[in-house]
C-alpha cells in the first residue's frame, strides 16, 4: 500500500498528524477490524474511542477521511481502506445471529429459573449482533451476595439435566454478585464488553451496574447505558424451593464447599489448556468468576498496536494514541495536521485543525 499524498499536502518527509476526531475514528475502526467487524456510521459516532465527538463533528470527520481515501464506505458500513471484504463477513455473521435468536430466547428461559440469579445479560459476539459459525451464547450473570458459586453450580447442573434434544451451548464466562458490581479490569477491551452488554433480566440491577461502571466513558465518551425495555426478574417456584434452605448459615457453608470444589476443578482443567490459551485473564474468587482462557485482552492490545503502526506507515500519517489501559485525563497536543480543503489555519496549540473538528 502506497502512502496517501495530496496535491495540496505538506511536502516534508515527516508524517502528517491527524486531528483528534479523525484519530479517534481511525483507532475505533482499527480496534473493530481485529474482530472483522466494520461499523455503520451511527455506530462509529456512538462508539468512537477516547475523544468525545458531536454528531456534526463526527460526520465532518467521516467525510474528510473518505475524501482522503483513508476510509471506505460499502453497503452503509465504514471500514479502513482495504478492509472492504469485512463488510460481507459482518453481513454473514448478522444473518447467523438472527438465526440463533430462538436458541438465545430458550437459553434465557432456562436460566431465568436459576437459583440465586439476580441479573442476566447477553455478552460476547451476540451482544454486538453477530455470531460465528462455531460460536456459543455468552452470558454475563449477576448473583445474590455470597452465592456466586452456588448459582454457578446450579447452572452447570441444569445444563447436565437438560434432555439431549434440548441441549443449549451457552457459556457463563463472567459472574459477579450484586453487592460487587464494579468491573475491576478497566481497559479498552473490558470497556467494549461492558458497553455492548444487552441486559435481558432485571433492568433495575443493571441500571445500578452501569452507574457503577461509568469509567467506560473513559474509552467510549459518547456511550450511554442501554435503555431498551428489559423484563423484570420474576422468581419461579423452582428458585424459591432451591433458595429457601440455602439462605442462612447452611447456604454459607454450601457456598464455601462448592467454591472450593469448583475452583480446584477449574484449576485442574486450566493446567491442561491447549496451546494458544492462557490463564492470565482468569480470576476465580469469592466475589468474581472470570473464565476468559483465550487471552483476548493481550492478543487484542498487541494486534491493535501492530495494526495502528502498520497503518501509519502505509498511509504516511500519525494518529493521536491515547493510553490503552490508563485513565484518559487530558488531550495530547499535536504539532501538525493534514493540510487540505476545508481546513483552517487558526491559532491553537495544535496548529492547523479541520473546520468542524477540535484538536
Amino acid at each position: 500500500m502506497t502512502p496517501v499524498r495530496y496535491d495540496n499536502a505538506l511536502t516534508e518527509d515527516s508524517p502528517f498528524y491527524l486531528a483528534a476526531a479523525s484519530s479517534s475514528m481511525i483507532l475505533t475502526l482499527v480496534y473493530f477490524s481485529l474482530f472483522k467487524h466494520p461499523l455503520r456510521e451511527e455506530e462509529v459516532l456512538t462508539y468512537t474511542h477516547f475523544y468525545p465527538i458531536s454528531r456534526e463533528e463526527g460526520q465532518a470527520a467521516i467525510r474528510s477521511l473518505l475524501d482522503q481515501g483513508i476510509l471506505e464506505s460499502r453497503e452503509g458500513m465504514l471500514c479502513l481502506r482495504g478492509d472492504g471484504p469485512l463488510v460481507a463477513i459482518r453481513a454473514e455473521r448478522e444473518a447467523r445471529a438472527a438465526q440463533w435468536q430462538p436458541r438465545v430466547k430458550r437459553s434465557i428461559r432456562v436460566l431465568s429459573h436459576l437459583p440465586f440469579l439476580r441479573g442476566l445479560s447477553v455478552s460476547g459476539s451476540l451482544s454486538k449482533g453477530t455470531q460465528d459459525e462455531d460460536g456459543d451464547i455468552d452470558f454475563f450473570m449477576l448473583t445474590a451476595p455470597n452465592r456466586l458459586w452456588t448459582a454457578r453450580f446450579f447452572a452447570a447442573l441444569m445444563l447436565k439435566l437438560l434432555p439431549k434434544s434440548k441441549k443449549i451451548n451457552f457459556c457463563l464466562n463472567y459472574c459477579l454478585p450484586e453487592d460487587r458490581l464494579s468491573i475491576p479490569d478497566r481497559s479498552l477491551f473490558s470497556a467494549t464488553e461492558v458497553a455492548f452488554l444487552k441486559p435481558v433480566l432485571n433492568p433495575d440491577l443493571f441500571c445500578a451496574f452501569f452507574e457503577l461502571n461509568q469509567w467506560v466513558k473513559t474509552y467510549y465518551p459518547n456511550w450511554e447505558s442501554p435503555t431498551d425495555p428489559v423484563p423484570d426478574l420474576r422468581y419461579s417456584v423452582l428458585q424459591r424451593i432451591a433458595e429457601w434452605p440455602l439462605t442462612g448459615a447452611l447456604g454459607d457453608w454450601v457456598e464455601t464447599r462448592i467454591s472450593r470444589w469448583f475452583i480446584r476443578r477449574l484449576n485442574r482443567c486450566m493446567s491442561a489448556l491447549p496451546p494458544g490459551q492462557s490463564t492470565t485473564e482468569v480470576r476465580l474468587g469469592a466475589k468474581e468468576y472470570k473464565g476468559h482462557t483465550k487471552g483476548n485482552h493481550r492478543k487484542t492490545r498487541q494486534g491493535w498496536e501492530e495494526r495502528v503502526e502498520q497503518l501509519e506507515a502505509d498511509l504516511g500519517i500519525r494518529v493521536i494514541k491515547w493510553p490503552w489501559a490508563e485513565a484518559w485525563t487530558s488531550r495530547k497536543p499535536m504539532n501538525r495536521v493534514l493540510d487540505r480543503p476545508g481546513w483552517s489555519n487558526r491559532s491553537s496549540p495544535a496548529g492547523r485543525v479541520p473546520v468542524g473538528q477540535r484538536s
